[in-house]
């Protein structure tokens, strides 16, 4: 069961952040953020790539590291929300992508926890 919910997040997660990136290719790509829009728009190419591994393992060591992938995403596109000049527009825009990769991170632990408390049935003793 935690396998098949495990696909369905990461298909789910992969469509949120598609989003998110989309978003982000949109922004201004001036010389003082270049270097944010960058590592931003890799680091949600790495969280896309995670969430099709775990679509394709439905491991947890996948499900973490798309969890700290996903947390790298939102800590970046913190910073570069943070740069003034940005139209109202493209601050909308970084906020929705914040809620999808937030949302992401949020399901992932969540998941996690899930596992962790899953007891492992008994096998019987051999006699």
């Amino acid at each position: 069961m935690l396998h098949t919910e495990m696909a369905q997040f990461g298909l789910f997660a992969r469509q949120l952040i598609k989003q998110a990136a989309a978003v982000v290719s949109t922004l201004p790509k001036d010389s003082d953020r270049l270097k944010w829009h960058s590592r931003l728009q890799a680091c949600l190419y790495q969280s896309e790539n995670r969430a099709m591994e775990l679509v394709m393992s439905k491991d947890f060591r996948t499900l973490s590291l798309l969890g700290e992938s996903v947390a790298d995403s939102a800590s970046l596109i913190g910073h570069f929300s943070d740069h003034p000049g940005l139209s109202d527009a493209d601050q909308h825009g970084l906020d929705i992508a914040l809620a999808n990769v937030a949302l992401i991170h949020s399901r992932a632990k969540r998941l996690m926890e899930q596992a962790d408390n899953v007891v492992p049935f008994p096998v019987a003793a051999s006699a």
